[in-house]
């Protein structure tokens, strides 16, 4: 019983080493770039191991970016608007106390990697949009949802990944009050974004074009 005991917390420990070197490889490398024997030497352990515990590379990274979202935390009192509270939340995931590193993974490798991608338009469809229409109060139209959620991951691509110093530097209070403006912006515009000719003007009487009206 006790030898059961010390190799079932060996294994553990060695899983465990296994998920956090793979963490770091897949967050400094991405998908690509990161192998199984570059996970196994930075945990330590024969190359074999990683595929005895995780099976695969793939296996190996859908757990690594194993993201849950949860319930939008109570807001705080200068918290005043729905976005507000919203952008709050996401600040939560990704810098406070229950930061996860999947999602700057996930940001990180989706360009290159059509697995991460696929992850990061399921977490949208199963937890973003969700998250957004708890906010609202309300069912929210696809398009606005979409544009909530580009404005949120655009921003900590900038903020997490990019690092652009104007965004990286910025307060979290400042951008609660700036970003959270934007999806109050959508979730308090009612009905679809216009669709048709009319949604970028009349186009069967397109505006002149002045240089051709001088040359004529």
């Amino acid at each position: 019983m006790a030898n059961t005991q010390m190799k079932t917390r060996k294994s553990d420990r060695t899983k465990t080493r296994i998920l956090d070197a793979s963490r770091t490889l897949f967050a400094q490398l991405g998908y690509e770039a990161t192998t199984v024997r570059g996970i196994a030497e930075m945990a330590g352990i024969d190359p074999s191991m990683v595929i005895r515990y995780f099976g695969s590379k793939d296996a190996l990274f859908a757990l690594t970016v194993d993201f849950e979202m949860g319930n939008v935390a109570a807001p705080l009192s200068r918290d005043r608007t729905p976005g507000q509270r919203g952008v709050r939340h996401f600040l939560r995931l990704w810098e406070g106390e229950e930061a996860n590193a999947a999602l700057p993974i996930l940001l990180r490798t989706a360009s290159s990697s059509t697995l991460a991608a696929e992850k990061l338009r399921m977490l949208f469809e199963t937890q973003i949009r969700r998250l957004i229409e708890h906010l609202a109060g309300r069912p929210v139209d696809p398009e606005r949802a979409g544009l909530i959620a580009s404005q949120m991951l655009g921003f900590a691509y900038c903020r997490y990944i990019l690092q652009i110093e104007s965004v990286a530097n910025m307060a979290p209070d400042r951008v609660v009050a700036l970003l959270g403006e934007c999806v109050d912006h959508h979730l308090q515009c009612e009905g679809s974004l216009p669709h048709g000719p009319d949604a970028h003007g009349d186009q069967s009487n397109p505006p002149s074009d002045p240089v051709k009206e001088e040359r004529s």
